[in-house]
């Protein structure tokens, strides 16, 4: 191993003696075929790298490009969410000009991101580049459940259609629940055949998409009708 030169770099000190100039040293990681798992086990090894700059060691990978990606990917869906989040709170408040409606409608968009993150965690989604960009689609389909309401609620308090707040309540989801439930069964059936595609880009897809589907139309339904019904009349 020492004669062969691409392994160990050396060279005769004095008294002939043998200095290692440098090594290469290949780790091989098996039965591990996750990307995120790689990823990170990437990341705890330029830790240990880092930690010890005297060695000045270098790692080098054919796919770290990929690991790159994976490994910022949190930090850039947060950042991510975050302004899509402003963006939608900004057209909620345009569209609905009233603070505890178009406050309500971005609170619901952000607990049904929140919740459908997690069942898609629980359902064998990593967070990757793929995920990422099918929760960033999803945010601008959760505002829709949340704004018909929301904007419905708002607009028969303003022109005082009906007296009370549970007889709005029962107009309003009598005018826009059955198109809601419509919307989201008819995209749950039509992703139902991608899953039937072993492919981690398509099923990934078609779990956000059912995922928003159905938390949207709760929250659409049932959470927001239940506050609206809860807060005072004064405020909503």
């Amino acid at each position: 191993m020492i004669a062969d030169r691409k392994i160990i770099q050396w060279h005769r000190g004095e008294n002939n003696s043998v200095v290692m100039d440098g090594a290469n040293f290949v780790i091989e990681c098996r039965g591990t075929t996750d990307w995120a798992r790689r990823a990170a086990i990437v990341k705890r090894t330029r830790e240990l790298v880092d930690a010890h700059p005297r060695y000045a060691t270098t790692i080098f990978d054919y796919d770290s490009t990929i690991y790159d990606i994976i490994i910022s990917v949190k930090a850039e869906l947060i950042q991510a969410v975050v302004v899509t989040f402003l963006c939608m709170t900004i057209i909620s408040a345009v569209s609905i000009p009233e603070f505890f409606g178009s406050s309500l409608a971005s609170i619901s968009m952000l607990s049904t991101s929140a919740c459908m993150l997690g069942f898609l965690s629980l359902w064998g989604c990593g967070l990757d580049p793929i995920v990422m960009i099918n929760v960033l689609m999803a945010i601008g389909f959760s505002v829709d459940f949340s704004a018909h309401i929301c904007y419905h609620h708002h607009v028969a308090r303003k022109t005082e259609l009906w007296e009370g707040k549970k007889e709005r309540l029962i107009q309003i989801l009598q005018a826009v629940g059955r198109p809601m439930i419509e919307a989201s069964l008819s995209t749950i059936i039509c992703m139902l055949p991608l899953f039937l595609v072993d492919i981690y880009v398509i099923t990934s897809f078609a779990k956000t998409v059912c995922l928003v589907a159905s938390i949207g139309l709760l929250h659409g339904l049932i959470l927001i009708p239940l506050i609206l019904t809860m807060v005072p009349a004064k405020y909503c």
